[in-house]
């Protein structure tokens, strides 16, 4: 076989092991009587001898594992017992080894005292862990292996010389075989005694099992099963059997062997090793896995965080030899157990566990999928990144599995985690999506790009953020881009219909972080200006397609006037047809063209005049109310200031502001939020100021006018936020040629002045009955808040005020805030409270207890129990006990 390399330690072990067995002589004696005392004599002398090497390994085992708890001085026998175990795992059935499964037997069982013993010092059971595992794994490779061997013993039963018993043949062929080869080398001698020796004995044992057996079912039962004590019969009849045979053995001489093999065939070495597994199979070594695995199992519930751990790893390796293990309840129960554990390292040892296996056995990584997906979301970094590295495995060994598209998105919302996370998910998604595919599969191409697709769409009802920021972090997105762009035929309906709206999803996603790759494709995309709408996907086709143009258009080079003329007439066929939605973004998508490229101002003057002074259009509900919109969408896009015109748009969208119908009175809010993007300054006019103050502040106003002037201040800052950024980028191109910071600090002034003017109302709208319109007045209060336009000393009372709120979304978003308001100004909301007067901190009491009474709570012990929690860490937090 393959040469064997082990420590001359092990070997010694192993030699003084089996030299202590000591069989009888061969010799004979005639006197038929003496001859059966001396048989019982022989029998006694041999099974004692057998246990005497028992002993002798158990007496060394105990002390040699006890030497391997806590380091004693210089010595550090652990490492040496690591080698010892590995070498004992590499002799064992082996032919000339015998005395290894002994030792590994009672290793066996002294490891589970050791581990199982709460009194044992600490290392010394985590060690003892770590030995069984090993020890588990070899087993349960060996029994998954010798299932493979059953064509092999066949054989070797055909080769050998015949016989009815088939164990006896096989281990006369062993013995054989030990004979043959003791000229070579003189230890075997020793072997071929200790296999004897432990035969003889696990023969007498199995009779006296059957003897107490029968005994205890006569005196239960009484004598009526008599095919169980026929059974028993035989038993002990084939148990005499081999004892004989095993004394025909022991008599043999040496000097008569070679007579002897003449009429047999001796097996090879490597037959002898299934031999000698084939027979060790049968021993109760071989059969203690399940004994060992119920221990490793039973200690998963330790209080230990150490012997937790432990285990998962012995788990770990066990189902590294064989998967299926994952099947059975115990493991699925122990697995599950542990992946809520409330030590990290528990729970990552219990994913790294499932993340190894799931790959080789595709059934497992359904059944285990749900145990598996929620520790995406652990509180644990190692245990995150654990998961995240098993689903990309996933979608690259499985790309067919059922739950690729909720992994990706799973995986997705994961990129503005911790660095070490956000790295790793946009080195996944660098992997999974946007490397080349080999040899150019169309196959793995069209794959990727479903998939991508597919995310999109599912992204759809919680928004594209994240997939934005993922797409910003992955600079090399040329692979999808490049391919020819083809879509499903956008007249067929059902899923066809539904992948032609995330394929231009996406396409418009990649626009945002990078237009250049769309630039070849414009005139492929404006075609689908002209789609027939007859439902809410195909809108969102052409949503999406002006969204692209719009990034697009203004960086191509010298594009045709023939396209650009279609295309702002498709664009104005679709803001005179459709609804605000599509309005709205054909509108931007032609400021964009005209603006940037074809300075074609004269077409959208007359668009304007078509809704602006057309007096006709005041008795036409529908079409007023699309003028309004119209107006203030253009007013948004185009400057109209040259003309002298804005201060006329505004006398107009004022005037409908008083009109007797609510629809129309929105209408003309909603247009007075896109001029004011435009022309900010006129929402220092006082009419307007009046306006907005009087919406905010009357409790009797409709609640959709609050939320819309609430919409038109969060849009503004929404805006100049953008545009701020976008400064910022042409600063760092121009910054030596003018001095755009300074424009930006004007900008942001003026953001300021508008947010103080507002500012009290907004926060009061915080204390409202419908929680839509606090969910958009927090979002104002927001964006003021991270803008920098406000000092936040105004807020604080009304964020914790808020963070009693029976919205869990609007708790979690003000106590965010607190949180950043904290991190900005370290340690200021502390500070605030011992500062401000008591009257000011009576305030904030008088906010917080009356915030659930405000918002029609009635009594604030009917808030929820998270709620009166809040309140009473809030009061000792900030001593305002009442």
């Amino acid at each position: 076989g393959e040469p064997m390399y082990i420590q001359m330690v092990t070997a010694l072990v192993l030699q003084l092991i089996q030299c202590v067995v000591h069989l009888p002589s061969g010799e004979k004696d005639s006197n038929s009587e003496e001859e059966s005392n001396k048989k019982i004599d022989q029998d006694v002398l041999i099974t004692n001898s057998y246990e005497t090497a028992m002993r002798t390994a158990q007496n060394f085992l105990s002390i040699f594992l006890k030497k391997c708890g806590s380091k004693q001085g210089e010595e550090d026998y652990r490492p040496l017992f690591e080698n010892f175990v590995q070498d004992l795992l590499s002799t064992v059935n082996k032919p000339e080894w015998p005395a290894a499964e002994l030792l590994l037997s009672l290793l066996g069982r002294l490891l589970v005292h050791q581990f199982s013993n709460k009194s044992t010092e600490m290392a010394l059971r985590v060690a003892s862990l770590d030995y069984l595992g090993t020890v588990a794994a070899r087993l349960r490779k060996d029994a998954v292996t010798s299932k493979m061997d059953q064509g092999s013993i066949a054989r070797i039963l055909k080769q050998v010389s015949g016989g009815e018993d088939e164990i006896q043949q096989l281990q006369k062929a062993l013995l054989d075989y030990l004979e043959e080869n003791t000229e070579t080398d003189a230890s075997l001698v020793f072997s071929r005694k200790f296999y004897v020796a432990q035969w003889f004995r696990d023969t007498t044992m199995e009779t006296e099992k059957a003897m107490k057996s029968q005994k205890d079912e006569d005196s239960s039962e009484g004598t009526h099963h008599s095919k169980e004590v026929e059974t028993t019969g035989q038993i002990m009849h084939r148990a005499e059997s081999r004892k004989k045979f095993l004394r025909n053995i022991i008599k043999t001489a040496p000097s008569q062997f070679s007579t002897l093999k003449i009429n047999s065939d001796t097996v090879d070495y490597e037959d002898a090793c299934l031999v000698v597994r084939y027979l060790a199979s049968m021993r109760p070594f071989a059969q203690s896995f399940d004994i060992y695995l119920t221990q490793i199992l039973r200690v998963l519930g330790e209080n230990a965080i150490a012997v937790r751990t432990k285990a998962m790893k012995c788990l770990s390796e066990v189902v590294a030899v064989d998967p299926s293990i994952l099947a059975r309840l115990d493991m699925q129960r122990g697995v599950h157990g542990r992946l809520m554990d409330n030590s990290t390292s528990v729970r990552e040892a219990a994913v790294e566990l499932l993340g190894r296996f799931v790959l080789c056995r595709p059934q497992l990584a359904e059944q285990y999928y749900d145990m598996l997906i929620e520790r995406i979301l652990d509180t644990g970094i190692s245990v995150r990144k654990r998961v995240i590295k098993i689903l990309r495995d996933i979608c690259i060994e499985q790309p067919t599995f059922p739950k690729i598209t909720e992994m990706c998105v799973k995986m997705i919302r994961r990129v503005n985690d911790e660095e070490g996370i956000k790295k790793l998910v946009n080195e996944t998604f660098q992997k999974l999506w946007f490397t080349p595919t080999p040899h150019n599969d169309k196959e793995a191409m069209t794959r990727k790009i479903l998939n991508i697709t597919d995310v999109v769409a599912a992204c759809r009802d919680t928004g594209y953020d994240w997939f934005e920021q993922l797409l910003q972090n992955v600079l090399f997105v040329w692979t999808y881009v490049n391919n020819d762009i083809s879509f499903p035929d956008s007249d067929n309906k059902g899923v066809n219909s539904s992948r032609l709206v995330a394929c231009i999803t996406t396409l418009f996603l990649f626009s945002k972080i990078r237009p250049q790759l769309m630039v070849k494709h414009a005139m492929t995309m404006q075609p689908y200006l002209t789609t027939k709408c007859s439902n809410q996907n195909d809108f969102m086709v052409i949503c999406n397609v002006a969204k692209i143009l719009e990034l697009v258009v203004p960086l191509m080079e010298h594009p045709s006037e023939t396209f650009l003329a279609t295309m702002e007439e498709d664009l104005m066929k679709l803001i005179i047809k459709y609804g605000m939605t599509v309005v709205q973004h054909c509108v931007s998508c032609l400021g964009a063209v005209v603006n940037k490229v074809t300075q074609n101002f004269k077409f959208v003057w007359a668009c304007f005049n078509r809704y602006y002074g057309n007096t006709i259009l005041t008795a036409n509900k529908p079409a007023l109310l699309r003028s309004l919109f119209t107006v203030g969408a253009l007013c948004r896009h185009f400057d109209f200031d040259q003309e002298d015109f804005k201060d006329k748009v505004l006398e107009l969208l004022m005037y409908f502001t008083k009109h007797s119908d609510e629809e129309v009175q929105t209408k003309a809010i909603i247009g007075l939020g896109f001029a004011f993007i435009q022309h900010p300054s006129l929402m220092f006019e006082q009419e307007v100021k009046t306006l907005y103050n009087n919406i905010l502040s009357d409790k009797n106003c409709s609640v959709n006018l609050k939320i819309q002037v609430l919409k038109n201040l969060q849009t503004y800052l929404q805006e100049e936020d953008t545009r701020m950024q976008q400064a910022d980028r042409e600063w760092k191109k121009v910054a030596k040629q003018e001095d755009l910071k300074e424009m930006g600090d004007i900008s942001s002034g003026m953001s300021s002045s508008i947010m103080q003017l507002y500012l009290k109302q907004v926060l009061e709208a915080f204390f409202h009955t419908q929680s839509s319109v606090r969910h958009f007045a927090l979002n104002v209060i927001a964006l003021t808040l991270n803008q920098g336009l406000i000092h936040p000393v105004q807020c604080v009372p009304y964020l914790i005020a808020m963070g009693t709120d029976p919205e869990p979304s609007m708790r979690n978003k003000a106590d965010q805030q607190l949180v950043e308001i904290d991190k900005k100004y370290a340690g200021f909301i502390h500070v605030f409270f011992r500062i401000q007067s008591i009257n000011s901190r009576c305030k904030v009491l008088r906010y917080v207890v009356a915030y659930p009474l405000m918002i029609k709570k009635c009594r604030i012990e009917l808030c929820c129990p998270s709620q009166s929690m809040g309140i009473g860490k809030l009061l000792r937090n900030y001593e305002l006990s009442p």
